[in-house]
């Protein structure tokens, strides 16, 4: 999977994500602080981090689902161009099909009452009304598009498998023909065995539409396997950001190298290339995060600098952005010859 050379479709610049909680302390939660990046057409970018980094709420701000009296969200999201973030809703109806998210339980995103011709119509009467189409056509060739037979259009969910309905909700967003897709832990929720098959569909898709991911979930070697650059989060902020073979061969910040520590090894422990390293401690309350580094109460490499000012995501060698005070000094342990050459 490639990235075009052409203008990104989907620019993020500092954006910025607060819940306010509900009760009399009307306590702020810092879920996204200051994200930016863009991904081109045709391109995956992957995103990673543990539970509560901030990953899905940078998708739902994305596709401009958080809004509302108790969320404030700043910062720019433009769409090919257009910026969406400051759209009525009525206007943002007009881009809606040209960006789709697919959720991570298929069974959720489905509603039981509805069979799946119905779901895969709803989308295309809202958003493409003005199109002349064939509905029948269109249901069958966005279920073909995802290896589903047209027969099981009269299906209803409880008649699937867990990896019929997920390939369902891919031929829903294919319906609108969108130039970019938001999956958040599309596969998480299904078994391993099924896991490689939408893997797989994902990338023939966007070989044969050039149709661009953002791609969340907590599983590196997922994220690696589908995704030309990763992006890696932890409470809210990006603190590292290359090609996946920098990210995974040779990362730049101390959490992703923790993060790579993690990654299984079908070895016996004397034939491992890497010992397990533990961060210290929990991560810290998104209502009270540390002063500058975020990471710094669970770092190894923390000094004192670290405690009052906040690393800046600085470019380094090939494009590689890292956000640590001390990047160019630190030997970090990669997972060598885990992404291919």
């Amino acid at each position: 999977m490639s990235a075009d050379a052409a203008s990104p479709i989907l620019e993020i610049d500092k954006l910025t994500v607060r819940f306010r909680t509900r009760g009399p302390s009307r306590a702020v939660v810092h879920a996204v602080t200051e994200v930016s990046f863009d991904i081109a057409p045709g391109e995956t970018l992957g995103l990673i981090g543990e539970s509560g980094s901030g990953k899905s709420t940078v998708a739902r701000a994305v596709s401009q689902l958080l809004r509302g009296d108790r969320v404030d969200v700043t910062g720019s999201v433009s769409l090919d161009g257009v910026r969406l973030d400051g759209l009525s809703r009525k206007q943002l109806r007009a881009h809606r099909g040209r960006m789709q998210m697919i959720f991570q339980d298929p069974n959720d995103a489905l509603d039981p009452r509805m069979t799946v011709r119905q779901s895969i119509e709803q989308p295309v009467r809202i958003l493409r009304k003005g199109e002349r189409l064939d509905l029948v056509k269109t249901v069958d060739a966005a279920l073909d598009a995802v290896g589903l037979p047209a027969a099981m259009a009269d299906r209803r969910p409880h008649e699937l498998s867990g990896g019929q309905r997920q390939r369902v909700n891919i031929a829903r967003a294919l319906s609108v023909d969108p130039q970019l897709l938001l999956c958040d832990e599309v596969v998480s929720a299904l078994d391993v065995s099924i896991q490689a098959d939408i893997l797989n569909l994902l990338a023939g898709l966007q070989r044969e539409r050039n149709i661009a991911y953002l791609f969340i979930s907590h599983d590196l070697g997922v994220v690696g396997s589908v995704s030309d650059r990763i992006g890696v989060m932890y409470l809210g902020r990006i603190v590292e950001v290359g090609t996946t073979e920098q990210v995974v061969n040779k990362p730049r910040h101390p959490y992703t190298e923790a993060l790579l520590s993690a990654e299984p090894e079908a070895l016996p422990a004397r034939l491992r290339r890497r010992d397990r390293i533990i961060l210290e401690g929990d991560v810290p309350s998104p209502i009270n995060p540390p002063s500058g580094c975020s990471l710094r109460t669970r770092c190894r490499y923390a000094q004192e600098r670290c405690a009052t000012d906040v690393p800046e995501l600085i470019v380094g060698p090939g494009g590689h952005r890292v956000a640590c005070h001390f990047a160019d000094e630190l030997d970090l342990v990669g997972q060598a010859a885990a992404v291919p050459g």
